[in-house]
């Protein structure tokens, strides 16, 4: 059920089904990857910049209470943790 899962993310799982899925960097890869893929099949004309800039533009503040938020020259907001 997923009012059970807070995020509301579920995976395949092995032997057919769905699995929750929490969040975290072994996830993010996959859903950034997926996302990209969506990119350059409609605009297959995009370059490496290209993404990095849409990426860039539409990314967030995830966690505002972390303190390892600094903004760059560009004016965007950058973690070690979470990226852009």
């Amino acid at each position: 059920d997923a009012g059970d899962h807070k995020n509301g993310w579920f995976v395949a799982s092995n032997g057919g089904g769905c699995a929750a899925q929490s969040q975290g960097t072994s996830y993010a890869c996959p859903v950034v990857s997926g996302v990209v893929a969506l990119m350059l099949e409609a605009a297959p004309h995009l370059t490496h910049r290209d993404v990095q800039g849409v990426l860039a533009e539409t990314s967030y503040v995830t966690d505002p209470d972390d303190e390892g938020w600094t903004t760059n020259a560009a004016g965007y907001h950058h973690n070690v943790k979470f990226g852009f």
